[in-house]
């Protein structure tokens, strides 16, 4: 689980339960009625944010894998760029 994405289905199902609540409200549903259809969104709700989370997480993983990858080789090649310069200052001085 990635910390980006740790919250995105309470945060969904809250959105989602938020919105049913009010909506039956100003539509004077009873308060058994309103119980029963939020409960019933927010479990809904609460699901696809979990999709939502493992799809983010997949893609997430993947492009930082990639970034990863890319910075490795970045170092090794300015590593290896180092090495030499210190190889031709050794033997300057050697000649020397």
């Amino acid at each position: 689980m990635n910390n980006r994405s740790r919250y995105v289905p309470a945060l969904i199902m809250l959105t989602a339960g938020f919105v049913t609540c009010i909506s039956t409200i100003i539509h004077n549903y009873t308060t058994e009625e309103i119980l029963l259809i939020t409960s019933g969104v927010m479990a809904v709700f609460l699901i696809v944010g979990f999709v939502v989370r493992f799809i983010i997480d997949r893609y997430i993983i993947i492009e930082e894998t990639e970034d990863d990858e890319e910075k490795d080789k970045e170092k090794e090649d300015s590593e290896d760029g180092e090495e030499k310069e210190d190889d031709d200052k050794k033997s300057e001085n050697t000649e020397k």
